[in-house]
C-alpha cells in the first residue's frame, strides 16, 4: 500500500484528482491544512475516503466534533493502537462499501436483463402476489386477451381457471406454500384456462415461487396445448429434467439444441415466428431422434433423450432442421441448431451428464453453429485451445502432438570430436504462431503439466536420436528436466525404460536441470542420479552463476557437466572477464565440461578455450534446427 504525505491544500487537490485513497490520518490542527479543511474539502469532492484525526492531549474540538464534521474516528496520539485497529476497521468498511456498490451495479444490471428477456420472450410468463396479477408479458397477455397490464392487474389467478378445475389448482398452489418460499421448488397444472371473453382452453401451467420488485410471489408460465399436434411443446424446468435424466438407462444420450438464429426470427416475424419455429422444432426432433422424450426447456433452447447415440444422427438432424422451411403466419423462415450430446455412463450423476450436453452445445455454438459436437474432455480442450487458454493449448498438444522438437548444436572447443545438441521445444498456437517457451513452461508449472511436457520430449528426441545412431553419427543429447520430475519417484524408472525402448545407451543422454532446482532439491536430483546410474545417464547443472552455495552442491552432486549463465556471455563482448575467471577457476575441478552458451559473434571464442571452456553454443555457430544435421567437422 502506498502512502504520501500531504502538507497542503494545492497538493490535496493534486492528489484527489491523481489516486484513488484508501485512508487518511491528519492532525487537529496543523498551520498549512488543517483538519476541518480537510474534511471540508473531501466533503467538495464527494470522495468515501475515511478520515482519523489524531488529537493532541489539549485538543480544541472533542470526538464528537470531529464525527460531526464527518471524521470516521477522533484518537488521542496517546493510543496508538487504537489507531491501528481503527485503521484496520476503516479500511475493511471501505472494502465492504466498495463491494456493495459493485454488488448493487451487478444487481441493477441484471434486473434490466431479466426485463428485457420477459418483455421478449415468447413463453406466457405472469407474477401473482396474495392471488392476484401484479405483471404479465405481452405473451401472457395475448394467450388470456388482454391489451395491458393495467387490464389485468387485480384479476386472480384463480379466476382464469375453468370451474371444473378450481380444486385442482388449489391443490398445485398448496404445493408452493412453505413458511419461507423456496424458489427451487415448482407445481405443474393441466387443465382449461378461461380467456377474457370467456373462451376456455387446454394448457400446462407451471407454477413456482419468485421474487418481483422485492416481493415474495408466485411466477406463472402459460403454454396452450396445441390440438390437432401429434405432441405437444411440453415446457420443462431444469429439476424435472434432472428427475427425468435420472430414469434414463446407460447408453442413452441427452441432446440440448440451440437455435442459431432465434434473436433474428424473434426481430423479424414476432411472436408468431418464434411460436411457429418451436413448436415445428418438437416434431422435427421427436421425428428424427428414436424413442426420444422431447421438452421446451427456453426460448431457444430445447432438450432431448434419446437412444441415439451416434455422430451421423446428430448430424442429420442438424442437416434436416437447416433444410427444414417453418410455416409463420404467410411468410416462410428456416433456421439452423447448435447441438451438444452426451451419452450416459455408468459414473455419471444426472446434474454432471446435463452439464456435459451444456458444454458441448456452447462448443457448437462457438464453432459456429449448425453441427453436433459430443461431449468428450479433448472436444472441451479443442474448445478451450480454440480460444487460446494456454493450460488446453498444452493439454491439446500433449494429447496431439503438437509440440515440435528443435536442436541447437554444441560444439567442442577441445577437439573431442562429441556431436552434441540441446534439445528444445516449440509450441504453436491455434493460429499458427509460436509461444515462446518461457510463457508456456510457466503456464505448464502452474498446471501441473511439466511432467508430462518432460516425458514427451524424451519419448520423442530419444527416437530421433535412435534414428540418428542408425546412420553410424555418435550423437548425444542435452535435455532439461523440469523439477517436478526431479521430485517423482517413478520418473527415473520411466526413462529407464524409454531409453531401453528407443535402444540407445544412456550415455548419450545427458539431463539438464537449472541451477535454481540444484539449490532446492538437492537430495531428490542426488537420489535420481543414483537411480540411474545403471543407465548411464549424465547430468549437466545449467544456467550457473558461480553461486557460493551452488558451488557447494555441486561438490556433493559431482555432475559431469555445467552450462554457465548467458551473462557470462555478453560480458565478454563486453570485454569483461574477471567475473567468468572467478567462477571457473573453483569449477574446473569438478566437472568434465563446462559450456558457454549464448555465444553470437567470433570475438569471445578464442578467449574461451584458454579460460577454461570446453563447449561453446550459440547462434554465431548455428540457431535452432529441426533436424540434426549440423557439420561439425566443417
Amino acid at each position: 500500500m502506498r502512502a504520501c504525505n500531504i502538507q497542503t491544500p494545492e497538493e490535496l487537490e493534486e492528489a484527489l484528482k491523481q489516486d484513488s485513497w484508501s485512508l487518511c490520518l491528519t492532525e487537529e490542527s496543523v498551520s498549512s491544512l488543517t483538519a476541518e479543511q480537510l474534511l471540508q474539502t473531501l466533503s467538495r469532492h464527494h470522495t468515501d475516503l475515511p478520515v482519523i484525526v489524531l488529537l493532541p492531549e489539549q485538543a480544541k474540538k472533542s470526538a464528537d466534533d470531529w464525527l460531526k464534521l464527518g471524521a470516521k474516528d477522533a484518537i488521542s496520539y496517546c493510543s496508538p493502537e487504537h489507531v491501528v485497529q481503527a485503521a484496520i476497521r476503516e479500511l475493511k468498511a471501505l472494502a465492504d462499501r466498495g463491494a456493495l456498490r459493485t454488488h448493487q451495479q451487478t444487481l441493477k444490471e441484471t434486473e434490466q436483463r431479466c426485463e428485457q428477456l420477459l418483455k421478449h420472450t415468447s413463453l406466457a410468463i405472469a407474477y401473482v402476489h396474495e392471488g392476484a396479477h401484479v405483471h404479465a408479458n405481452e405473451a401472457y397477455l395475448n394467450i388470456f386477451g388482454y391489451s395491458n397490464n393495467d387490464d389485468l392487474a387485480g384479476e386472480f389467478l384463480i379466476d382464469l381457471i375453468s370451474e371444473v378445475e378450481k380444486d385442482d389448482i388449489k391443490i398445485a398452489l398448496k404445493k408452493l406454500k412453505l413458511p419461507e418460499a423456496d424458489t427451487s421448488l415448482q407445481s405443474t397444472f393441466q387443465g382449461r384456462l378461461k380467456r377474457s371473453n370467456g373462451e376456455t382452453f387446454e394448457a400446462n401451467m407451471v407454477l413456482s415461487n419468485a421474487i418481483f420488485d422485492d416481493e415474495s410471489c408466485l411466477q406463472v408460465i402459460i403454454h396452450p396445448v396445441q390440438s390437432g399436434k401429434t405432441r405437444e411443446t411440453q415446457v420443462i424446468s431444469q429439476t424435472d429434467m434432472l428427475q427425468r435424466l435420472s430414469e434414463q438407462p446407460k447408453g442413452h444420450s441427452l441432446v440440448k439444441l440451440h437455435l442459431d438464429n432465434y434473436d433474428d426470427i424473434r426481430a423479424e416475424f414476432h411472436a408468431a415466428g418464434a411460436l411457429a419455429v418451436q413448436k415445428e422444432m418438437t416434431e422435427l426432433i421427436a421425428k428424427h431422434l428414436p424413442d426420444s422424450q422431447v421438452a421446451h426447456y427456453a426460448d431457444e433452447v430445447f432438450l432431448a433423450t434419446s437412444s441415439a447415440n451416434s455422430s451421423e444422427s446428430f448430424q442429420q438432424l442438424c442437416k434436416t432442421i437447416n433444410s427444414h422451411l417453418v410455416s409463420a403466419g404467410e411468410q416462410s423462415l428456416h433456421t439452423s441448431v447448435s447441438i451438444g450430446y452426451s451419452i450416459n455412463r455408468q459414473e455419471v450423476s444426472a446434474s454432471q451428464w446435463f452439464k456435459e450436453a451444456e458444454t458441448a452445445c456452447s462448443i457448437s455454438r462457438q464453432e459456429g453453429g449448425n453441427r453436433a459436437t459430443r461431449y468428450s474432455r479433448q472436444s472441451v480442450i479443442k474448445a478451450r485451445a480454440n480460444k487460446g487458454d494456454k493450460e488446453a493449448i498444452i493439454r491439446q498438444a500433449l494429447a496431439k502432438d503438437y509440440f515440435k522438437l528443435m536442436y541447437q548444436p554444441i560444439v567442442s572447443l577441445t577437439g573431442d570430436g562429441a556431436e552434441s545438441y540441446e534439445v528444445l521445444i516449440r509450441l504453436k498456437n491455434p493460429d499458427g504462431e509460436d509461444i515462446p517457451a518461457a510463457e508456456f513452461i510457466t503456464t505448464a508449472e502452474e498446471c501441473g503439466l511439466t511432467r508430462d511436457i518432460d516425458l514427451w520430449v524424451l519419448q520423442h528426441a530419444l527416437q530421433a536420436l535412435a534414428e540418428n545412431h542408425q546412420f553410424g553419427a555418435d550423437t548425444r543429447l542435452m535435455i532439461h528436466i523440469s523439477a517436478a520430475s526431479v521430485c517423482n519417484n517413478s520418473f527415473s524408472e520411466q526413462l529407464s525404460g524409454l531409453v531401453k525402448q528407443a535402444g540407445i545407451k544412456g550415455e548419450s543422454l545427458i539431463l539438464q536441470i537449472a541451477e535454481q532446482e540444484a539449490h532446492q532439491y538437492l537430495l531428490q536430483i542426488q537420489a535420481m542420479k543414483k537411480q540411474l546410474q545403471p543407465v548411464g545417464c549424465k547430468l549437466c547443472i545449467a544456467r550457473y552463476t558461480g553461486d557460493n552455495k551452488t558451488l557447494k552442491a555441486l561438490k556433493y552432486l559431482k555432475p559431469d557437466m555445467v552450462k554457465l549463465d548467458g551473462q557470462f556471455a555478453r560480458q565478454l563482448e563486453r570485454n569483461r572477464q574477471e567475473k567468468l575467471i572467478e567462477t571457473i577457476t573453483p569449477l574446473s575441478p569438478l566437472v568434465s565440461g563446462i559450456i558457454m552458451p549464448q555465444v553470437e559473434s567470433s570475438k569471445s571464442l578464442a578467449q574461451l578455450w584458454h579460460l577454461g571452456v570446453h563447449y561453446i553454443q550459440g547462434n554465431y555457430l548455428h540457431s535452432p534446427m529441426s533436424e540434426m544435421t549440423f557439420e561439425f567437422n566443417a
